[in-house]
């Protein structure tokens, strides 16, 4: 599922009042890629200021005036034998490393060289991960998480959370005391990034349905707290609100959702 670059669809949010999300308006802007591929899977903002698209064929980075074109196919692919979603990019790495999941597989560029690494395996030792992995995840600052068997990992902070097996995470994403989990079956469960331990666990819908949104998940930070889009059968748009502990369904699409942004009045 992809859309021409000339006709890509960026979800932004503009001036949301409090209490009348459901009236929040959507921005839908083109963006012209005459340089590089023009099926844009997923967008992501880099550190220094340039913007990062995942392509079909590798990564396409925008500076302000044109395109570089990173072709996917020099680098290693790391297998995730539990990523069964759409492409995922996040940063670490102080931003230098530029990671692209896409079902069962991982690949790692190097913003500094420009280059995609040619070892994982070698990469995720370096990192204090097994070499091996069945899912990986960065959250908002820019920490690496991953599964293996049924336990999430961190090294840095040495949290480890089991996980229930017939319930796998779809996404996660965190601020400065909590790591919020999103799993298959529309749970949002919420640990304390000091201690490891479960602070809560709130539901984003009913359970009949469950198998409208429960196949893959893209979350991101706006303002009052996080914007999700989940696919299954049909596409979802969500939002949660961590001080209220509350979700609010946006819109329903029979389209399966690809990318999120959201704008600066939402920050």
């Amino acid at each position: 599922h992809y859309l021409p670059a000339s006709m890509l669809a960026l979800w932004s949010c503009l001036a949301i009042a409090l209490g009348a999300m459901a009236q929040t308006p959507l921005l839908f802007s083109p963006i012209e890629n005459r340089d590089g591929s023009a099926c844009i899977r997923s967008i992501i903002h880099l550190t220094d200021g340039r913007m990062a698209f995942a392509t079909l064929d590798g990564i396409d980075i925008f500076d302000g005036s044109g395109f570089s074109h990173h072709a996917k196919v020099t680098g290693d692919l790391l297998p995730l034998s539990k990523y069964e979603g759409f492409h995922h990019l996040y940063l670490s790495n102080s931003g230098n490393l530029l990671w692209i999941k896409n079902y069962h597989e991982l690949q790692c560029l190097n913003l500094e060289t420009g280059l995609f690494i040619s070892d994982m395996p070698a990469l995720m030792t370096k990192l204090g991960f097994p070499s091996n992995i069945d899912d990986f995840f960065c959250d908002q600052g820019n920490r690496i998480w991953a599964i293996t068997g049924n336990k999430l990992i961190q090294p840095e902070s040495g949290i480890n959370i089991t996980l229930d097996k017939g319930n796998p995470i779809l996404d996660l994403t965190s601020d400065l005391k909590t790591i919020y989990l999103f799993t298959k079956n529309g749970k949002l469960t919420a640990y304390s990034l000091t201690s490891g331990k479960q602070l809560y666990s709130v539901d984003t819908y009913p359970e009949d349905e469950n198998w409208k949104f429960s196949g893959t998940s893209l979350v991101i930070e706006g303002r009052d707290g996080y914007y999700q889009i989940r696919n299954g059968k049909i596409g979802g748009f969500f939002h949660f609100n961590p001080t209220t502990r509350k979700w609010n369904k946006i819109l329903e699409s029979n389209l399966r959702l690809n990318t999120i942004a959201v704008d600066d009045s939402c920050a």
